[in-house]
């Protein structure tokens, strides 16, 4: 099995993501989470997942700039529509949600 340096597949993860039509913020964050998975040795869901996920957006699966929104909420709880964005992208949007909530 050929051995790559984080911060080469970071770029590559980068310059895919962005020629697929991510925006900036949200091509770092699923590129550092999916090889940050690598890192910690759970390698089925780190940078294998490249040509899967830029393979889905081309589909029309994901779509690239899609925003989460909150469709309903309350004092301690919300509902997220993730409008197809990745799921880094919403993960992230809803968990950060979620931390101010319980604040």
């Amino acid at each position: 099995m050929p051995t790559f340096q984080p911060d080469n597949l970071r770029q590559i993860g980068y310059d895919l993501f962005e020629a697929a039509g991510c925006t900036a913020e949200d091509t770092r964050s699923v590129v550092d989470h999916l090889i940050e998975s690598n890192l910690f040795g759970h390698d089925s869901h780190g940078a294998i997942r490249f040509y899967e996920y830029a393979r889905a957006i081309r589909d029309g699966r994901f779509q690239p700039t899609a925003k989460p929104e909150i469709v309903s909420d309350n004092p301690c709880a919300a509902v997220v529509d993730g409008h197809s964005a990745l799921g880094q992208v919403g993960a992230t949007f809803a968990m950060n949600l979620a931390i101010e909530k319980a604040r």
